[in-house]
């Protein structure tokens, strides 16, 4: 079996395990009212099937007087459609088959990895509030 029938396969597997959805957007420019009130335009830039998960263990951070764990996402994007995600896109979670609180929910790019035979796109995101 080629190389390239491997990762056929494996692209499928990915993609069939991404059971929820999410739209990427990026900031394009402002748009300001008559009342003067600036509202960022955003362009979609990736809407479909996405999943999101843990990667990695967490690390200790000190906020004020308190250690918490900051857990590391990370976002699955099919290969094919997703090319043009970058760092600083806005992420917001549509769907979520198994987890309806992750819907409505916020996420900003932070990194993504890159790498010429990965079956997915992963891409390390951070919760905005």
């Amino acid at each position: 079996m080629s190389l390239s029938t491997i990762l056929a396969h494996g692209r499928a597997a990915a993609n069939n395990r991404m059971m929820d959805a999410c739209t990427v957007r990026r900031i394009t420019g402002v748009t300001t009212d008559s009342a003067g009130f600036v509202t960022p335009a955003k362009t979609v830039i990736y809407s479909g099937p996405c999943r999101i998960t843990m990667s990695g263990e967490g690390s200790p951070t000190e906020g004020g007087e308190a250690t918490v764990a900051v857990l590391p996402l990370e976002l699955h994007l099919p290969i094919v459609g997703s090319e043009d995600v970058r760092h600083l896109d806005e992420v917001t979670v549509d769907a979520a088959r198994n987890d309806t609180a992750l819907v409505g929910r916020t996420l900003r790019v932070s990194s993504k990895q890159i790498k010429s035979e990965a079956t997915a796109r992963r891409i390390s995101v951070e919760e905005v509030d």
